[in-house]
């Protein structure tokens, strides 16, 4: 799939998800959960850390809707707990504030 992805531009395609805020398909893997697609992209060198328009990563993205197993594979590959979004707001910063408490505990652990 991967491969197939690579070879249609796929994988550097770019989505808007609202006027200000502009998203690689890492940062919608990270949202939605997608472990193995994380997994993937990652393996294929896709940057762990490559900001959102908005600031965003895909660690924030996956701490924002609580996807802890997406948490701890972005954190097991050095992923960066602190990167903060252009509001300030770092992963940590956003489980907390949606209520996501396994994944506050995991990062305050780590």
């Amino acid at each position: 799939m991967i491969s197939k992805s690579c070879d249609e531009g796929l994988l550097e395609k770019k989505y808007q998800k609202s006027p200000d805020d502009i998203e690689h398909v890492l940062h919608v893997a990270s949202e939605k959960g997608n472990l193995s697609l994380v997994k993937s992209l990652i393996e294929y060198g896709i940057d762990k850390d490559l900001k959102s328009s908005f600031g965003n990563t895909p660690l924030v993205y996956a701490s924002w809707n609580g996807h802890l197993e997406v948490v701890k594979y972005l954190i097991s590959v050095g992923a960066n707990k602190e990167a903060k979004n252009k509001d300030g707001w770092t992963s940590l910063i956003l489980a907390s504030y949606y209520g996501h408490l396994e994944v506050v505990q995991y990062l305050i652990s780590v």
